[in-house]
């Protein structure tokens, strides 16, 4: 993966894998999709752009795109659920905002992307906390 190609981007898109047919549909019309199977990966992905970034980033969003889980419709990236309920996914975002990562490669917008993505109280609820 080229790193200073992603960083480039007006989107850092990251897509849940293991892809299926409609993931596979995105991921083919996403410049620079960047696979992501768990929290993990988006860490040491985090961690590369930061060490490959340059003095001034172009402003970019970050959207996260995966299918969401069925009742809660909460986006899953691979084995990874963001739901702002879990104590875990919380401190994960707010250590992000802690230390200025997302500020840091540029990143001035989340969109959670995924169908019905938004139409749950506890989708709601995450999206708003992360915000």
């Amino acid at each position: 993966m080229n790193l200073e190609a992603v960083l480039d981007q007006p989107h850092l898109t990251l897509l849940s894998v293991p892809r299926d047919p409609e993931l596979a549909r995105v991921g083919a019309v996403t410049q620079h999709a960047v696979p992501i199977a768990s929290r993990l990966d988006l860490e040491e992905l985090l961690g590369r752009l930061l060490g490959a970034r340059r003095k001034q980033e172009a402003p970019k969003t970050l959207d996260l795109i995966g299918h969401s889980t069925p009742g809660s419709h909460l986006i899953e990236l691979g084995s990874w659920q963001i739901d702002a309920r879990s104590a875990i996914v919380s401190s994960y975002f707010r250590e992000l905002a802690e230390h200025d990562v997302l500020p840091r490669l540029g990143i001035h917008a989340v969109r959670l992307i995924g169908s019905l993505s938004a139409d749950r109280p506890e989708a709601q609820f995450t999206i708003c906390t992360l915000s």
